[in-house]
């Protein structure tokens, strides 16, 4: 058998040859160029990195014939034996398949036996964290004072997963994903020597899809090369690869935005055909998005892991769209590769995933026309009638209720979530704004007197000024107030004693409309009053006169998992 896979016909042989991991080569250079030889160390990193690779390199380099060095020479009877694989003194355990304490004591047996060929007796234990309790267990002792002729090389994916006995005693060294920059280079590098040539697009849908392991990059590359083939193209690549085509994604993304939600089925029915799965599809969206969202909050010309030729392009396509709307999709795309791995009916989740993104869309679309247009905000001031409020809200542009506080608003909210649970209910309702005077307002709507009160509390009050104090480093004047200046009609023709009040439902977001006209005030303020010192939510409510005479004993509540009764009270 003459033929060799790429990754290991291609793996590094000297610490300068390991792509993108710059600091663990450094470290372990200079200790061997010290002298300054640890009895144990542990790496750590994603797979695909080059962990087993520098413990290789590593073995060799205490062995060389030319002595301990960080340049062995690749020639000597040891190197040679430790590249092929056959070394007395360089032992390579799976932990994996060999977990169990009965492989450890075997272990524990052999390391006491000086090196036969070498100068040190080397054992790479590769996933290590797969170990047993009992084989950890075992292995301490050996680990903590091993005979001065071994070295131990722990290799990981999951450190957390070991005991803090274990990587107390070891010199841990972290290695990092391969950025996408060196990863292109690199694969370059062996298509050039392999004698193929390579579209650099290819390249960077290799390194986009191999998600930072080097490992994958090279076996993906490998994959293009058997397309009997000298030249490897983009379009190559992407059906190989089950990747979609980037082309395609422009133009569903420009489906997208004009809410042309059938021409978007059929796009994506197209894909399937082509022999994409709904996961393929998925996975891609999310890159596609990905980038999209990095081009409109970073301002350096050439983002890290995005081919040249496409900035400029997507530069363009993104541009119309606000960064607030990329999150949300993005947010929305987030587990759906996983979803549709479980699901029975994939596609219909892709389709419904697609559906969600065209409504994003045109809700932060409609909410862009009506801040840009001076004509609409100007017709939707004139539409509302002149209140008798003493002070008058409607100087307040959409922008600043709607977009520019929008993300601060967020942020405000979680970390009063975090403060008080009942507090974060109430304040659902309400949308932040500053006047002329910067001042804070909390703007409640006609229905939610409630809310209002509740929040104006004092020490309700108090707890949202310090969370502005600890977001805006600065202490905030803050009023609430309710804006009627999208629900005039209905506000007009409700009087102010019969105001409904509104108890948020934090189970399905819906809301429980309670009537002063309806119940007897004495018994509605107590029940909303338990509610919001519990933190409980409201799932069934009914305005009943017997229901009401039984009392609330016989009502159901679900406690919140967001918080506790000491975080609601």
């Amino acid at each position: 058998m003459t033929y060799r896979s790429l990754y290991r016909k291609w793996r590094p042989q000297v610490f300068e040859e390991i792509v993108g991991q710059e600091v663990a080569s450094r470290l372990l250079t200079n200790a061997l160029k010290s002298g300054q030889i640890n009895h144990a160390y542990l790496f750590c990193g994603p797979r695909g990195v080059g962990k087993t690779t520098t413990a290789r390199i590593l073995a060799r380099s205490v062995n060389c014939a030319q002595g301990i060095t960080a340049q062995p020479c690749g020639v000597c009877s040891s190197c040679i034996r430790i590249i092929e694989g056959n070394s007395l003194d360089c032992i390579e355990i799976d932990a994996a398949s060999h977990r169990g304490i009965d492989d450890i004591r075997d272990l524990r047996e052999k390391v006491k036996y000086s090196p036969i060929e070498s100068r040190f007796k080397v054992y790479i234990i590769d996933e290590v964290h797969m170990l047993t309790t009992e084989a950890f267990n075992a292995l301490l002792k050996t680990l903590e004072e091993p005979p001065a002729h071994a070295i131990f090389i722990l290799a990981t994916t999951e450190p957390h997963r070991l005991p803090d006995t274990i990587l107390s005693r070891c010199l841990r060294i972290n290695f990092n994903s391969i950025e996408n920059e060196a990863m292109v280079q690199h694969l370059s590098k062996i298509t050039n020597q392999e004698g193929f040539s390579i579209e650099e697009a290819a390249l960077y849908l290799i390194a986009q899809k191999s998600a930072g392991s080097l490992r994958d990059a090279v076996s993906f590359l490998e994959q293009l090369m058997s397309w009997e083939e000298k030249r490897i193209t983009y379009e190559h690549a992407t059906l190989v690869l089950r990747e979609v085509d980037q082309s395609d994604l422009d133009a569903l993304f420009v489906l997208l935005s004009k809410g042309d939600c059938g021409m978007v089925l059929l796009k994506t029915n197209e894909w399937i055909l082509r022999g994409l799965e709904p996961e393929d599809i998925a996975r891609s969206l999310s890159q596609y998005f990905h980038s999209l969202l990095i081009l409109s909050l970073i301002e350096s010309p050439s983002p890290s892991g995005i081919a040249p030729q496409r900035i400029q392009i997507l530069q363009e396509m993104v541009s119309p769209h606000p960064v607030l709307a990329l999150r949300k999709i993005l947010q929305r795309l987030q587990g759906l590769e996983l979803e549709i791995r479980r699901s029975s009916h994939p596609q219909i989740l892709l389709e419904l995933a697609l559906l969600d993104i065209i409504d994003l869309l045109a809700n932060q679309q409609k909410s862009m026309d009506l801040t840009t247009s001076p004509e609409r905000a100007l017709a939707k001031e004139m539409s509302v009638p002149n209140k008798k409020s003493p002070i008058s809200y409607s100087s307040l542009t959409n922008t600043q209720s709607v977009n520019a506080f929008d993300d601060e608003w967020q942020t405000i909210l979680q970390r009063l979530k975090k403060r008080k649970i009942s507090l974060y209910a109430f304040l659902q309702e309400a949308e932040l704004r500053e006047d002329s005077n910067s001042k804070l307002i909390l703007a409640f709507g006609p229905n939610n007197r409630f809310h209002k009160e509740s929040v104006e509390r004092k020490e309700n009050f108090q707890i949202i000024i310090d969370v502005l104090q600890e977001i805006r480093g600065k202490k905030c004047q803050l009023e609430c107030v309710i804006d009627s200046s999208n629900n005039s009609d209905e506000s007009e023709q409700i009087p102010s004693d019969e105001t409904d009040h509104v108890v948020p439902n934090n189970y399905n977001n819906d809301k429980i409309l309670i009537n002063k006209a309806d119940n007897n005030n004495n018994q509605v303020k107590p029940f909303l009053a338990a509610v919001e010192i519990f933190g409980g939510l409201v799932v069934e409510y009914s305005a009943i006169d017997d229901h009401l005479r039984i009392g609330w004993e016989e009502t159901d509540f679900e406690k919140s998992d967001e918080g506790s009764p000491e975080n609601a009270g």
